[in-house]
């Protein structure tokens, strides 16, 4: 908590601008909307300080400094520990789900958003880049979106027997099946390690929609006996071989920790 807020309570928003080079690092940052309290708004200031250079910019984006105004928030007070929270964390940014101990955590100059109904999953939320890279696929505003479902018959399972091959292969051939029903093309499939954890990574190439040809989807799968976390991110394809990182980084600060 920053000193001199202890009576201020809940969301504090304070406006950021950055002039960033295309190496990522910060050239200029200051305050471009206040949040009416000054220890707040240096707060603000000394997080971005903290994270450091940005990644640089992809090949797509045009090589010279670039402005941006970058919304800061802030929460003053604790969440409370029955309700799911985002909440800042130094030059990071959290979603904790109480209930199920599903925990995504994300770092500048990536955002999460609200949580989002979804049939498919018991939690889902949005990550977004506010220097828009990776660059995001097509109109959406969206990077990647992780979410984590339930699943009654994992929990009859060790995690050993859910890292079995033949586990594993009929994940992803049921992956295959799917992308070929949206008459999508798969052009990699990998495992990964995710502490006791063996996940699923593919690569796609979709088979419709806008400008499909120049987009790329990557979609990883963990199980667990406490159920499935699944990331999905899209992106341009010439920016996918260096968004990859980005992605598995994400994938890996996605973890479920059931009470």
């Amino acid at each position: 908590m920053p000193r001199g807020t202890e009576t201020l309570k809940g969301d504090q928003l304070v406006h950021l601008h950055l002039v960033v080079s295309p190496d990522g690092s910060i050239r200029e940052t200051r305050i471009a909307k206040s949040s009416g309290h000054s220890n707040v708004d240096e707060a603000a200031l000394d997080m971005v300080k903290r994270a450091g250079p940005l990644p640089p910019f992809s090949r797509d984006m045009e090589k010279k400094d670039t402005s941006i105004v970058l919304p800061v928030h802030i929460n003053i007070t604790p969440p409370i520990a029955t309700q799911e929270a985002i909440r800042p964390v130094s030059d990071k940014t959290r979603y904790v789900d109480p209930k199920t101990g599903f925990t995504v955590e994300v770092s500048f100059p990536f955002q999460i958003e609200r949580p989002r109904s979804d049939r498919n999953y018991d939690r889902l939320i949005s990550v977004v880049s506010v220097l828009k890279t990776p660059p995001v696929a097509g109109s959406s505003n969206e990077l990647c979106s992780v979410g984590f479902k339930a699943s009654p018959g994992n929990i009859q399972m060790t995690q050993a027997e859910l890292n079995a091959p033949e586990a594993l292969r009929a994940r992803a051939d049921a992956m295959v099946k799917i992308q070929s029903t949206l008459q999508a093309k798969i052009e990699t499939i990998k495992t990964f390690q995710q502490d006791q954890a063996t996940g699923i990574e593919f690569v796609i190439a979709p088979g419709f929609g806008p400008e499909h040809e120049r987009i790329r989807q990557y979609i990883s799968m963990v199980d667990r006996p406490a159920g499935r976390i699944t990331v999905a991110c899209a992106t341009d394809v010439d920016a996918m071989p260096e968004a990859l990182g980005t992605f598995r980084n994400l994938r890996d600060q996605a973890t479920i920790d059931p009470k």
